[in-house]
């Protein structure tokens, strides 16, 4: 008999992510139909070009 895991291990691209963070990757990859991964690459993406305008429109 196989018992559910509990608590599974992060993957690699949630180490030192606070849970927030990992449980609304999850959903939203759960929602699209999508790999976890393919949602931390865009999130990644958006927010540098993000912080990339605001020091443009700074400088």
């Amino acid at each position: 008999m196989r018992s559910p895991i509990a608590n599974p291990p992060a993957p690699e691209w949630a180490e030192g992510l606070p849970e927030e963070v990992v449980r609304a990757v999850r959903q939203e990859a759960i929602r699209r139909g999508v790999r976890a991964i393919e949602i931390v690459r865009e999130w990644t993406i958006q927010a540098a070009q993000s912080l990339t305008s605001k020091s443009e429109k700074s400088a």
